[in-house]
Protein backbone atom coordinates (compact mmCIF):
# COMPACT_ATOMS: atom_id res chain seq x y z
CA UNK A 1 0.00 0.00 0.00
CA UNK A 2 1.42 3.35 -1.04
CA UNK A 3 2.02 5.99 1.58
CA UNK A 4 0.24 9.28 0.98
CA UNK A 5 2.70 12.17 1.04
CA UNK A 6 1.77 15.37 2.79
CA UNK A 7 1.92 18.48 0.67
CA UNK A 8 4.72 20.97 1.22
CA UNK A 9 2.34 23.62 2.55
CA UNK A 10 0.82 21.15 5.02
CA UNK A 11 4.26 20.31 6.40
CA UNK A 12 5.23 23.96 6.79
CA UNK A 13 1.89 24.65 8.46
CA UNK A 14 2.38 21.75 10.90
CA UNK A 15 5.79 23.20 11.74
CA UNK A 16 4.05 26.55 12.47
CA UNK A 17 6.04 28.37 9.80
CA UNK A 18 2.95 29.49 7.85
CA UNK A 19 -0.77 29.77 8.47
CA UNK A 20 -3.79 29.29 6.20
CA UNK A 21 -3.82 32.94 5.10
CA UNK A 22 -0.17 32.86 4.05
CA UNK A 23 -0.63 29.54 2.24
CA UNK A 24 -3.62 30.89 0.32
CA UNK A 25 -1.68 34.02 -0.63
CA UNK A 26 1.30 31.93 -1.76
CA UNK A 27 -0.93 29.59 -3.79
CA UNK A 28 -2.45 32.58 -5.54
CA UNK A 29 1.01 33.98 -6.36
CA UNK A 30 2.23 30.55 -7.48
CA UNK A 31 -0.72 30.08 -9.81
CA UNK A 32 -0.56 33.62 -11.20
CA UNK A 33 3.19 33.59 -11.81
CA UNK A 34 3.66 29.96 -12.77
CA UNK A 35 5.78 29.20 -9.71
CA UNK A 36 5.86 26.27 -7.34
CA UNK A 37 4.44 26.82 -3.86
CA UNK A 38 7.89 26.74 -2.24
CA UNK A 39 9.14 29.43 -4.61
CA UNK A 40 6.11 31.59 -3.89
CA UNK A 41 6.48 31.17 -0.11
CA UNK A 42 10.13 32.23 -0.23
CA UNK A 43 9.56 35.11 -2.65
CA UNK A 44 6.88 36.45 -0.31
CA UNK A 45 9.31 36.16 2.60
CA UNK A 46 7.13 33.73 4.56
CA UNK A 47 9.81 31.03 4.82
CA UNK A 48 13.49 30.64 3.98
CA UNK A 49 15.01 28.49 1.26
CA UNK A 50 16.34 26.25 4.04
CA UNK A 51 12.82 25.84 5.47
CA UNK A 52 11.57 24.67 2.07
CA UNK A 53 14.55 22.34 1.60
CA UNK A 54 14.03 20.80 5.05
CA UNK A 55 10.31 20.33 4.37
CA UNK A 56 11.01 18.73 0.98
CA UNK A 57 13.54 16.38 2.58
CA UNK A 58 10.93 15.45 5.19
CA UNK A 59 8.27 15.00 2.50
CA UNK A 60 10.42 12.56 0.53
CA UNK A 61 11.85 10.84 3.62
CA UNK A 62 15.37 12.07 2.95
CA UNK A 63 17.99 13.51 5.26
CA UNK A 64 18.54 17.28 5.11
CA UNK A 65 22.20 18.24 5.16
CA UNK A 66 23.25 21.88 5.48
CA UNK A 67 26.39 22.06 3.36
CA UNK A 68 27.26 25.46 4.84
CA UNK A 69 27.93 23.76 8.20
CA UNK A 70 31.51 22.49 8.51
CA UNK A 71 30.50 19.25 10.26
CA UNK A 72 27.52 18.51 7.99
CA UNK A 73 29.09 15.53 6.26
CA UNK A 74 30.71 13.49 9.01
Amino acid sequence: MARIRKKLGEILKEWSLVNDRKLEQAMSVAKGQGKRIGEALTSLGFVSDADVAKALAFQFEMEYIDLDQPDAID
